[in-house]
């Protein structure tokens, strides 16, 4: 059984509809990485998973606003202070790396290993704006909604189906962005 390390980097390479996270110790060796999903359930899925490799760990990131708000609020509702690699610095740093041609996943590992190398030249996210707060707030409403929503045609069903059997081979129950459909079948 290998021991849990003291310390590791979480270098994030942030996108619009996802992002790639790469997780190195203090020797630089990977240990972790993966494409997550811009969404809530995804990013606090991934931060349970990275949180449970190391006792600290070090977040950095490449882009401090827009499609990282989200994820930055979820760092900061988690008392997680994130870490900025700037881009002149960033783009100097990863030509020391071999290879050619950009890629998510290897920038998002070339972020872990200059908050590992160069701590002091990453400079400390602030606090989250206001407006990113409250996004963190409805979207995390949204989403008891949906459930909730979930729940509630589920019973709906079980309820009809219990009173006409029928309804299940002849009726199909559509889920939408609107209200409730019934559909014929």
């Amino acid at each position: 059984m290998t021991q849990r390390p003291p310390q590791v980097w979480a270098g994030i390479d942030v996108g619009k509809g996802h992002h790639w996270i790469s997780v190195v110790d203090a020797d630089g060796d990977p240990l972790w990485n993966r494409k997550v999903i811009n969404s809530e359930p995804d990013i606090l899925t991934v931060f349970g998973e990275v949180m449970d490799t190391a006792d600290h760990v070090t977040w950095a990131l490449d882009l401090v606003d827009g499609p990282a708000a989200l994820l930055l609020g979820t760092l900061a509702n988690h008392g997680q202070s994130p870490r900025y690699v700037t881009g002149s610095k960033f783009a100097a740093f990863k030509k020391s790396f071999s290879g050619q041609g950009k890629s998510d996943l290897k920038d998002s590992h070339v972020i872990a290993e200059f908050a590992r190398c160069l701590r002091r030249q990453t400079v400390p996210v602030p606090a989250p704006p206001r407006i990113t707060k409250e996004l963190t707030l409805i979207l995390s409403h949204r989403n008891g909604l949906s459930v909730e929503r979930t729940r509630t045609i589920n019973r709906m069903r079980a309820m009809l189906t219990s009173i006409f059997p029928e309804l299940e081979r002849s009726f199909d129950f559509a889920r939408s962005d609107g209200p409730l459909v019934l559909l014929s079948g």
